[in-house]
């Protein structure tokens, strides 16, 4: 997460839009199982100019996760400094989570 801070004194710039798809798909190996998966969420920003959405789903033997980030705005006033930092702070949370498989 880049905004850690607690708090910011300057705006808040990004140089592009940002629309970013990644898919991970992995296979199982026969005698393994999925215990656990992250949960799909969609965060979204108040002004619907930045959205976030996880989806994991997985089947017997195989596991997919896609995760699509879209920033379309790209200048944020200092006020809106908080929002910035808790959106990019679920995005990592997120991406931090575990996959659990276990051995059958």
């Amino acid at each position: 997460n880049p905004f850690k801070n607690d708090v910011r004194e300057s705006p808040v710039e990004f140089i592009f839009p940002v629309n970013d798809i990644s898919t991970f798909n992995l296979k199982l190996p026969p005698g393994y199982k999925i215990n656990e998966l992250p949960k799909s969420i969609k965060v979204t920003l108040p002004d619907s100019a930045a959205s976030f959405t996880f989806i994991s789903s997985s089947t017997d033997n195989q596991i997919q996760l896609k995760s699509v980030l879209t920033l379309n705005k790209l200048f944020y006033r200092v006020e809106e400094y908080t929002e910035v930092r808790d959106f990019f702070a679920a995005i990592s949370k997120k991406f931090s989570e575990q996959i659990v498989i276990n051995k059958e």
